[in-house]
């Protein structure tokens, strides 16, 4: 994609000291090898960082904003919020975006 880190992390709070384990997430105990590092390191690769271009760098803050918003809620405000995405995309959905998040891999 050629897009420099830079420009998209502008309005990030991280400074460039930040080490490789503080952006991968780390596992739960007990998952059996169900789910490994590497695993979540393809999907950051191939889902998360091309959706993120999807979104262009003036929505990086917005979208900084939902992802540390959603973590910060408890289970049933969670399930609250996919629900209501739900319901939106019932009847706002764009068609093109949709075209787009088809085109990218998920798990």
């Amino acid at each position: 994609m050629q897009i420099d880190v830079n420009e998209i992390c502008s309005a990030s709070p991280f400074s460039d000291t930040i080490k490789e384990e503080e952006i991968y997430p780390t596992l739960p105990d007990g998952l059996n090898g169900a789910l490994d590092a590497s695993r979540v390191k393809t999907y950051l690769k191939n889902s998360m960082y091309p959706l993120m271009y999807l979104f262009g760098k003036n929505s990086m803050p917005d979208v900084d904003n939902l992802l540390t918003s959603f973590y910060q809620l408890d289970d049933e405000a969670r399930q609250e919020v996919v629900e209501t995405i739900r319901l939106k995309l019932q009847y706002h959905r764009d068609p093109k975006r949709a075209e787009q998040i088809k085109q990218i891999k998920g798990w």
